[in-house]
């Protein structure tokens, strides 16, 4: 948070439940913010022990909600459009935080919005980024009151979230993802990606103010030298470029907690040199909150996320026409509520010069006015630290005191006992993520398969729709001629949905749409001869459950419930354009982790001549009187 505050007090180790006003007293900022802080704790940390780190909510009638859902953009024939999908509007819960989206968004993979990490066709795995994002009146100007005269007051938190992409295992070998991972492989996963995207080693910081050099023997005497000799202020120390020390990270401070901004109103190249000229909305109301020549600034607008944004430096300032040249040429979007942001660093490093400092681990850096920063190094037998842009770590500094509010511990050197500073983690910021499911881009004709891999609570009812179900293809041992349909991997199979076209006559699914086919073969048209089998995993946290079912498959098919058979088609005295339904016996129920097989055989005389599909429609709920999921 890059406000303007006195200190950040809240600490979970403290376990404070609330902050009690008195009469008479000073009301501060911290105070305010620190019961803030306690009740979001309760409440986040209730939901994710409740929830778990990710899941999303059940619809009224018990069955599961859509939200955060990835699907299918279906056209009015019921196929689905090329090299798209769709992200459905919800609620979903990441760590225990409330994460909103309020309109159904379509992502294209070519020319559209699209997430970032997805580029070209394959299977990808699509999660979460979840954080807390500062709002100000520069992003929302409906923060400020205009019966006062518009002045900047309490500032906001805002529910950011992205959806990215990965199309690789977090292993060391780094291997694709398939068409054939499923979502029990990105759970066994999971724990190596989310190490990569935010490692738990993410650098160590302490800080003090200067120490003397010179020994006393008194230690009720403090040496002049040995004092912060600034005003109260709020540092803040960020990392600026990512990395390891070894692999270049770098940081950068400020004295007023990175919150001495300034609104853009214009933008123009300067005349006769590689700069820029931006008109500001002001200039800050006096020097401690101004732009001076050689300042280190950001520009950035609604859509700037934490980052190794370039620094630029100021060339000049007038202050008549509120103007500021910078070196460079940053790119300014008017639209977008640009701004600038200072931060207090001097000097120049690195060739080309930039205002960033390289972390160097081990070593006090002097900041300003007697104020001291060590990045500590790992352990010997540890990883070294990974730093993560907009990391950042808060350092209180009290004239009253002549030094900085900062945690200390007792160190043993040379049989003597000191107290020295504690290395602490970065107070931010925090990431959160979660899987949302597995989408596959077929390369030749940007056919779409989606896999939904949510986490759903207060589930009691599940629609086997099999064009939504997450159903896997276990096994496909194929042995008729009709060719290496499947690419390099002939008895794996990708899972295609859709509406066969045009479709055969025997399958009549007038009765099962909006359910879709399921077919092992990625042309729906061509399929050599084998058996198929699918699996559908769900699990139940009770066996009163009921489960009705209705198939209709093209070859012969059965279903079976944890190895016990349910339901055939066409059955032995029916029609194989009838679906047959049956209703499950529930004793075949199991508490805990369920499987719903479905083997299809493909045999027919056109199978052999290459040109029969395969696939079947599954339809059906599944109801328990406890929650469900799958």
């Amino acid at each position: 948070m890059k406000g303007d505050f006195t200190r950040w007090t809240f600490d979970p180790k403290n376990q404070f439940t609330r902050v009690l006003m008195q009469q008479g007293r000073v009301q501060l900022d911290a105070d305010w913010n620190e019961q803030t802080a306690i009740l979001l704790h309760y409440l986040r940390s209730l939901a994710e022990d409740l929830i778990g780190p990710f899941g999303g909510p059940a619809k009224a009638d018990g069955s599961p909600g859509d939200g955060f859902r990835l699907a299918l953009v279906l056209k009015n024939d019921g196929l689905a459009e090329k090299n798209r999908f769709r992200l459905l509007k919800g609620r979903y819960y990441v760590g225990g935080l409330l994460v909103e989206n309020q309109a159904d968004r379509d992502y294209d993979r070519e020319k559209g919005l699209k997430p970032p990490g997805m580029e070209a066709a394959g299977t990808y795995l699509l999660y979460l980024d979840v954080w807390e994002r500062h709002i100000t009146y520069l992003q929302d100007d409906r923060t400020r009151e205009v019966a006062l005269g518009g002045p900047d007051t309490a500032t906001r938190a805002h529910m950011a979230w992205r959806l990215r992409a990965v199309s690789k295992l977090p292993t060391p070998d780094g291997k694709a993802l398939e068409p054939t991972t499923s979502c029990a492989d990105v759970r066994k996963h999971w724990t190596g990606w989310v190490e990569a995207w935010q490692p738990a080693s993410r650098g160590m910081l302490k800080a003090q103010a200067k120490r003397s050099d010179t020994s006393t023997s008194d230690s009720c005497i403090a040496s002049p030298e040995a004092r912060y000799t600034g005003e109260n202020q709020l540092y803040r120390v960020e990392v600026h470029k990512k990395g390891t020390a070894a692999e270049g990270a770098t940081f950068k401070w400020s004295r007023e907690n990175a919150s001495v901004v300034f609104p853009i109103r214009s933008a123009a190249a300067t005349p006769g040199s590689k700069g820029t000229t931006l008109t500001l909305e002001h200039l800050g109301s006096d020097r401690r909150f101004g732009l001076e020549k050689g300042h280190w600034v950001e520009v950035l607008d609604d859509e700037s996320e934490d980052g190794a944004l370039p620094l630029l430096q100021v060339e000049s300032v007038d202050m008549d026409r509120l103007q500021v040249t910078l070196e460079g040429m940053p790119a300014v979007n008017l639209s977008k509520h640009p701004f600038l942001r200072r931060w207090d660093q001097k000097g120049r490093t690195g060739n080309p010069p930039q205002g960033d400092l390289p972390i160097q681990e081990g070593v006090w850096v002097d900041l300003e006015d007697g104020i001291q920063i060590s990045f500590d190094p790992a352990g010997k037998k540890q990883p070294a630290h990974r730093y993560s842009a907009g990391d950042y770590w808060l350092i209180p500094a009290r004239a009253a005191t002549g030094d900085v509010e900062w945690p200390r511990m007792q160190e043993t050197k040379d049989e003597k006992e000191t107290e020295v500073a504690k290395p602490l983690p970065p107070h931010g910021v925090e990431h959160r993520f979660a899987p949302l499911g597995l989408v596959t881009i077929a390369a030749a004709d940007g056919t779409v398969t989606v896999k939904d891999c949510r986490t759903l609570f207060g589930t009691r009812v599940l629609v086997l729709d099999t064009g939504v179900a997450d159903w896997d293809l276990v096994s496909a041992e194929t042995t008729g001629a009709g060719g290496p349909i499947f690419g390099s991997l002939p008895k794996r199979a990708e899972i295609v949905m859709g509406i066969p076209t045009p479709p055969p006559t025997i399958w009549d699914d007038t009765k099962l749409r909006p359910a879709r086919w399921i077919s092992g073969s990625s042309m729906l048209t061509n399929a050599p001869t084998g058996t198929y089998v699918y699996e559908l995993r769900f699990h139940l946290c009770s066996r009163n459950a009921a489960l009705s079912l209705t198939l209709l498959a093209d070859s012969a098919a059965q279903v079976k419930l944890n190895g016990k058979h349910v339901v055939e088609h066409p059955p032995s005295e029916g029609s194989a354009g009838t679906p047959t339904s049956e209703d499950v016996d529930p004793a075949l129920f199991m508490v805990g982790d369920n499987v719903l097989r479905v083997e299809v055989t493909n045999a027919s005389a056109r199978a052999a001549a290459s040109n029969s599909p395969t696939g079947f429609v599954l339809t059906g709920s599944l109801q328990s009187d406890r929650d469900l999921c799958c």
